[in-house]
């Protein structure tokens, strides 16, 4: 009877234990995502002043 006990008890804790893995993984893949969105739009910007900036530079250059 013992041993029935014992392997419910460790049915259990590998139940919470991989719950908890699941959570914690679930957290790490949605604060990499954020981490991408902010370096995507980070890098997007810099696109766009570089864009911007660019015909000031070709004038800049052309009146030297």
């Amino acid at each position: 009877i013992m041993k029935r006990y014992e392997t419910g008890a460790t049915l259990i804790v590998v139940l919470v234990f991989l719950v908890a893995l699941t959570i914690i993984g679930t957290l790490a893949i949605r604060q990499s995502v954020v981490g991408l969105g902010i370096a995507t739009n980070s890098q997007a910007q810099q696109l766009q002043l570089k864009t911007q900036m660019l015909p000031f530079l070709k004038q800049k250059i052309v009146n030297v």
